[in-house]
């Protein structure tokens, strides 16, 4: 489990307090040549802080604010983002913890990887995985959004 920590004092002004960290969730990776699936690189994204935001021992930080930071800093069209450049964008939205990963089909199973970036520092401090049949991707989506909710409890 993730430890509580306390928010740092050059933290921006709107930054979640100490007793509800921030996480953001970034698009997830995927590189295959099925655009079905290259369409859940956001909407992998989505659907894992919509699952994120009922849980009440953390924020999720907005999309929209996500987006605007993304396109502002010129990374949206970058491509993959590194732990260190994640970092430095969660530091910028207030986040304490960056949800990122990727997402492939291998011999008919679809298969997610998630991996939790303390903003802080830019390490990587959890990390799980999904998988099921191709068919089962809003199973294996449930699945992860589970594991996410358990490693980011305070």
């Amino acid at each position: 489990m993730l430890a509580a920590e306390p928010a740092p004092d050059s933290a921006p002004a709107a930054a979640p307090t100490a007793a509800r960290p921030a996480v953001a969730v970034l698009y997830f990776d995927y590189e295959g040549p099925d655009p079905e699936l290259a369409s859940l690189r956001k909407g992998l994204a989505q659907m894992l802080v919509t699952a994120l935001v009922g849980a009440s021992d953390f924020q999720v930080v907005e999309r929209e604010r996500l987006e605007a930071l993304l396109a502002e800093q010129d990374l949206g069209t970058a491509g993959r983002l590194d732990p260190a450049t994640a970092a430095r964008v969660g530091r910028l939205l207030g986040a304490r913890y960056l949800v990122m990963g990727n997402c492939f089909v291998l011999m008919g199973r679809f298969r997610v990887d998630a991996r939790i970036v303390a903003v802080e520092t830019g390490a990587v401090v959890g990390a799980l995985a999904a998988q099921g049949g191709a068919d089962d991707i809003l199973t294996v989506i449930d699945e992860l959004a589970s594991g996410l909710q358990t490693k980011l409890v305070t």
